[in-house]
């Protein structure tokens, strides 16, 4: 899905503008409590929660008329995109100068594209990858440890030298990235994606912006999954590791994304469908409370509504019949959107039901494997499920089928487990 043109106007489905809103009464009254320093903030969310989403809404809104007065000057960085490249500063510092507020003043790009080119120099293009080590060589580093008792004079004047060089370079790059801030404004850069960056590639971006972009006005928002890049970090510095300890110290402070309304994003993305197939009406709540009960992301949601969709309109004349020949739809609907639902986030247990010798309960018999209380989700699956336990499901008998699915599919001398299997099959 392209991002780049979301608006909170028409694509907030989960209403967190109010979110941004009060997010960026922080941000703008940071510098009265902490002057001189830039703001680094993390937006946590697991993995397909609309991170990327909310952030493209969220950039569009800050150069939007609406905030015309504020004076943002705002970039998106997608790391994940870069960290192929063997260097965290360069891809950075080369969106900065892509910004499209900056592309009619040469002489600030060129002032920035020289002092960031004179500042690799000086200490080396693979930079901060191993530390004090490579920004000012390794062997200032063991004069440092080691002192320089034993060194000829020339040689420590030599690396006291490049040091300096260093340290000067360092200002006039940072002097030429204040002028990138607006007068009155904020400069904000987006990264996107850091959790999905190679180990070295994301600490490199964290240390490159707490030790050079330390700048007030300066404001970096990063949306990771906090919880995932600790675990990507640990792999490079051990278990034993406090990484999300580490991971703490370079944002100034760690905000969750918001879940939203579950229920009001479904009733909005299946608006038109449940106007055609006006007999779902009551089933919102159904599909609101697996997709809840089952901790599905938004991702999830997306890819399940859309098969569930295209579910009901191929079984179409099935749910008409059924409905009115009985008042079990909604329970038939939620029994296959809830084994959809398995199939594709829960395969095991999909597995465990329909092939297997199962028990809903851990007392008996000993030999069959159990299915998690979290999958009882409603009275009608706990029904469901008792009844295809200890191998109800497998059983060559249509009662089940008549109860908890279309009597007219995939109904012929088959199995309850077989009669789900074949009527899911097309849908993954």
């Amino acid at each position: 899905m392209e991002y780049q043109n979301l608006e909170f106007d028409c694509d907030d489905l989960l209403n967190r503008k109010t979110f941004v809103e009060n997010l960026m009464k922080v941000i703008n009254e940071w510098n009265q409590l902490h002057e001189n320093k830039s703001i680094v903030i993390s937006v946590d969310a697991s993995w397909g929660s609309g991170k990327s989403y909310l952030l493209n809404m969220w950039k569009n809104w800050l150069v939007a008329e609406e905030n015309s007065n504020n004076n943002y000057f705002v970039s998106y960085y997608n790391a994940w995109e870069n960290d192929d490249f063997d260097d965290a500063f360069i891809p950075l510092i080369y969106k900065l100068q892509e910004m499209d507020v900056y592309k009619e003043d040469n002489i600030l790009l060129d002032n920035l594209k020289q002092r960031s080119i004179s500042f690799l120099k000086s200490c080396g293009v693979a930079i901060l990858k191993d530390g004090i080590k490579k920004t000012i060589g390794i062997e200032t580093a063991d004069l440092v440890c080691n002192g320089i008792d034993g060194a000829a004079e020339k040689e420590v004047e030599s690396y006291f030298e490049q040091y300096r060089k260093f340290i000067e370079e360092k200002e006039k790059f940072r002097k030429a990235l204040i002028n990138f801030v607006p007068e009155n404004g904020k400069l904000i850069i987006f990264v996107d994606e850091l959790d999905r960056c190679r180990p070295t590639f994301a600490v490199e971006t964290l240390e490159i912006v707490k030790h050079y972009f330390n700048i007030q006005n300066i404001v970096f928002i990063f949306a990771v999954d906090l919880e995932q890049l600790s675990h990507s970090i640990a792999t490079m510095y051990g278990e034993g590791m406090d990484s999300a300890g580490y991971l703490r110290r370079f944002f100034d402070f760690n905000i969750n994304i918001p879940s939203g309304d579950i229920r009001q994003y479904l009733v909005i993305k299946l608006k038109d469908f449940t106007v055609r197939m006006g007999n779902l009406a009551s089933f919102m709540d159904v599909i609101t409370n697996s997709y809840i009960k089952l901790k599905l992301s938004l991702r999830d949601i997306d890819k399940i509504t859309n098969n569930f969709i295209v579910f009901c309109l191929f079984y179409e004349d099935h749910i008409n019949e059924t409905a009115l020949q009985s008042n079990r739809i909604v329970k038939v609907l939620e029994v296959y959107l809830y084994f959809m639902i398995l199939k594709y986030k829960y395969p095991s247990t999909y597995n465990r039901i329909l092939k297997q010798e199962f028990i809903a309960y851990d007392n008996e018999p000993k030999n069959c494997d159990v299915v998690e209380m979290k999958f009882f989700i409603s009275n009608n699956i706990i029904q469901m499920l008792k009844k295809s336990q200890t191998g109800g499901a497998q059983m060559k008998d249509d009662s089940l089928i008549q109860e908890y699915g279309f009597s007219k599919v995939n109904n012929v001398g088959v199995s309850f487990a077989e009669h789900i299997e074949r009527t899911l099959e097309m849908f993954s």
